[in-house]
This record gives structure tokens, C-alpha cells and sequence, in this order.
């Protein structure tokens, strides 16, 4: 594992994560569940998680410093202003609710235990 540390980024592991959640949830199709309003809840999930992680990144952009993870040693400054105030890393937390979006949508408990 530590030939992969700070090779993959993250969109990319997002990307690999949804597309596993996918691929449980078809081949585990007994663990599924309906939430009511399913389609509203993931969109305001989606909206609200990529709103965070776009704050995130115009923090970073703002503060003149590096966005990509895998490139610490090219930050330029610590960013502790904007959503920065309220979070930690609003960038995985915008993942994180756009991922939990995406296992709601999907309706399978399989592809939740994924998050």
C-alpha cells in the first residue's frame, strides 16, 4: 500500500466508490430499501456536497495554495477562514454526501456499507 500513498486522487476514488455501490447494489439486489422523497433527497445531497467541496476548493484558490493532496509540499499557506471555520476537509465531506446521495438513490443497505 505504500507504493499507492498520495498516487490516486480523490475524484478518482470517488468515482471508484460509486461505481462499486453500483456494482453491490445490481449483484446484491437483496438489500434493498425505499426512502420516501428518494429523488429530492439526493438531489439537495448532491447539491449541498458539491456546494461544500467547491467551497473547499475556492478557499484553496483564494489562499493561493495547492488543492491536489497528493502535492503537500506545494502548499503555500494553511486556509483556516471560509468553510474552513466549520470544517476540516470540506472537500471529502462534499464526497462523502454526494456518495451517501448516491447509496440513498441507489436503495441498497450493500452499497451503504461501502461509505
Amino acid at each position: 500500500m505504500k507504493a499507492l500513498e498520495l498516487k490516486v486522487p480523490p475524484v478518482v476514488l470517488v468515482i471508484l466508490f460509486g461505481a462499486a455501490m453500483w456494482a453491490i447494489s445490481r449483484l446484491l439486489p437483496s438489500g434493498y430499501f425505499t426512502v420516501p422523497g428518494r429523488l429530492i433527497l439526493c438531489t439537495l445531497m448532491v447539491l449541498t456536497g458539491a456546494g461544500i467541496a467547491l467551497a473547499g476548493v475556492l478557499a484553496f484558490r483564494a489562499a493561493g495554495t495547492t488543492v491536489d493532496p497528493r502535492t503537500p509540499h506545494q502548499s503555500a499557506s494553511l486556509v483556516v477562514d471560509g468553510i474552513y471555520r466549520y470544517t476540516r476537509n470540506p472537500m471529502y465531506l462534499g464526497f462523502l454526501l454526494m456518495l451517501i446521495a448516491w447509496s440513498l438513490y441507489l436503495g441498497s443497505v450493500f452499497a451503504a456499507l461501502l461509505l
